[in-house]
Formats: C-alpha cells, structure tokens, sequence
C-alpha cells in the first residue's frame, strides 16, 4: 500500500487538473512533462521526485507542501494562502479574456466606462490592468495596419 501523501499528491493533482478544466494532452503541456507522466502522476502510478513536484506546485500556483500530500490543505491555505491565490488567479485570467474582448470591440465611450468600472473593482491593481487592455488593443491596431 502507498504512504498517504502519495496517495493525496495523486487525489490533489488531478482536482487541481479538473478545477482548471486541462485534460492530459493540455496539463502536459503546461506542466512541460509527457502525457504519460500526467497519467502516472494522477493515476498515483508514479511519485515524483521533490524537484519535479516543486515544478508542478510553481506552475500551479499551489503550496508545495499541499500538492505533496505533506500538509493538509487548511494548514497550507493558513500559512501560505497559495490555494486562494490559485484560484483567484484562475478567476483573473478569465475576468481578462472577457474584459480583453469588451475592450477590443468598445468604442472610446465605452472605453471610459470599462475604465471607471476597473477602478471602482480593483483599484489597486487598476492601473496594471488598463495598461494591459491599452496594450492588448495597441497590438491588435498594428496587426490591423501591417
């Protein structure tokens, strides 16, 4: 029988897998590992070496020591706050796909008001975000010209 942190390490990686919505062909990718890997990994097959679950855990987004099973989840989110960071980043991503999109098709009008609404939302990270979608549609002019 496998030690119980292996057992979670495979039981945490395939949520975190799920939650992102990548399946194996994608989590290979991102994770910059074979396919086969991602099975053994999730199947709970293989148990990676420390340096190679300090790779996966970086690209996640997650604790180390949560993804290796070593510490549970609500001393992990206690100490470190990385699950909720995951998560929340998740949530930006497609908060800016879809706020990219509205800015791509906005009139200047429109503009404006995307821009009281970022302030208002987030307004400590306002500024980073409006020079992102500036420079999103920026790049898309210039493909537009060349």
């Amino acid at each position: 029988m496998k030690p119980p942190h292996e057992i979670k390490f495979a039981e945490r990686l395939r949520a975190e897998l799920k939650r992102r919505n990548w399946g194996q062909v994608v989590a290979a990718d991102k994770l910059k590992i074979s396919k086969g890997m991602v099975f053994s990994y999730t199947s709970g097959g293989i148990y990676p070496p420390p340096a190679k679950i300090e790779w996966i855990a970086k690209q996640l987004g997650v604790d180390v020591s949560w993804l290796s099973g070593v510490k549970d989840t609500t001393e992990a989110v206690k100490e470190t706050g990385l699950n909720i960071i995951s998560e929340e980043a998740t949530l930006g991503e497609t908060m800016m796909r879809q706020l990219s999109e509205q800015w791509k098709k906005a009139d200047p009008q429109s503009r404006e008001m995307l821009e009281r609404h970022v302030i208002y939302l987030w307004p400590k990270l306002s500024q980073r975000i409006i020079n992102i979608l500036k420079k999103t549609s920026s790049k898309q002019l210039e493909r537009k010209t060349a």
